[in-house]
């Protein structure tokens, strides 16, 4: 008796598995669709723009201190010569400086700006989803599907959803 009741059990068990739906999208290709990221991108070039532009003033000035350093440092006295080369190392120092603070800045606000619109696109699957009764949805922007039939991507609903 006890024998039929856990075959019986793990015959259950497994008809519960087996009837679970799962579809996938690929959440890469759906924030590359919506418009939202390239609002991001155009405000992520725009500081890269800017950071590169203040980078390359301090490179200019740092490659005139150096240039006047070797042009004339002969002719200074030992004091302006090691206050001129301080000085090159200073500026030496900030560029290093700015450019981790410039790739600091850049990854926070990649992130900030990314944040809500992963956020829309999650929400959007999940409407979806439940929708349509699928209990899993699989991301395939990993490329490890090895079957990924049609009726089961979400994406045309999800850009529908969204109102793409």
């Amino acid at each position: 008796m006890k024998r039929i009741l856990l075959v019986l059990l793990i015959a259950m068990s497994a008809t519960y598995t087996f009837s679970q739906k799962t579809a996938h999208i690929n959440t890469l290709e759906l924030i590359d669709k919506m418009p939202e990221k390239t609002q991001a991108q155009e405000k992520l070039n725009h500081l890269q723009i800017e950071t590169e532009s203040m980078l390359k003033e301090l490179v200019v000035k740092y490659t005139n201190l150096g240039m006047e350093i070797e042009e004339q440092g002969e002719s200074w006295s030992a004091v302006i010569l090691q206050m001129k080369k301080n000085e090159l190392l200073r500026l030496e120092q900030t560029i290093q400086d700015a450019k981790i603070l410039a790739e600091k800045e850049f990854v926070y606000l990649e992130q900030e700006l990314i944040a809500p619109i992963l956020e829309k696109a999650l929400g959007a699957i999940e409407m979806v989803a439940d929708k349509r009764g699928y209990d899993y949805v699989i991301d395939t922007a990993a490329g490890s599907m090895l079957i990924s039939p049609d009726e089961h991507d979400l994406m045309d609903e999800v850009l529908v959803e969204l109102g793409l």
